[in-house]
C-alpha cells in the first residue's frame, strides 16, 4: 500500500521547502527590495526637478507635505541636493504616497 501525500503539507517548491522561504524572501518582499535599490542616473542627465505642485501644506500625523510627499527636510535642502540625491528622493514618492495614504 503507497502512502498519499498528506494534504497539509507544503508540496515541493511550496512552503517552507522552498528557497524563497527558506531566505526569507516572498514575491512581495522581493519587489519591495527591488523598489529600495538606488539606480544611478547617467552623468549626462537632464536636472531632476522638483515635485513640488503648489499645494504647499504639511501634513502633521505623517511629516510630509500633502501634494508633493516630501518632508521638511526633503523640501528645504533641494536646492543643495546633487542630481543623483533628489533622484532617490523622487524614486522614493510614490511608494512613500501608497503607505501613508492607501486608497
Amino acid at each position: 500500500m503507497s502512502e498519499q501525500p498528506d494534504p497539509q503539507s507544503p508540496s515541493p517548491g511550496q512552503g517552507a521547502g522552498s528557497a524563497d522561504e527558506a531566505s526569507g524572501q516572498t514575491r512581495t518582499t522581493r519587489r519591495a527590495s527591488a523598489r529600495k535599490r538606488k539606480s544611478t542616473l547617467p552623468a549626462d542627465a537632464p536636472e531632476v526637478v522638483s515635485p513640488c505642485i503648489s499645494i504647499c501644506q504639511m501634513d502633521q500625523a505623517t511629516g510630509v507635505c500633502k501634494g508633493c510627499y516630501r518632508t521638511l527636510e526633503e523640501i528645504a535642502t533641494w536646492g543643495r541636493l546633487d542630481n543623483q540625491q533628489r533622484w532617490d528622493i523622487v524614486q522614493s514618492l510614490r511608494d512613500r504616497r501608497r503607505s501613508l495614504y492607501p486608497d
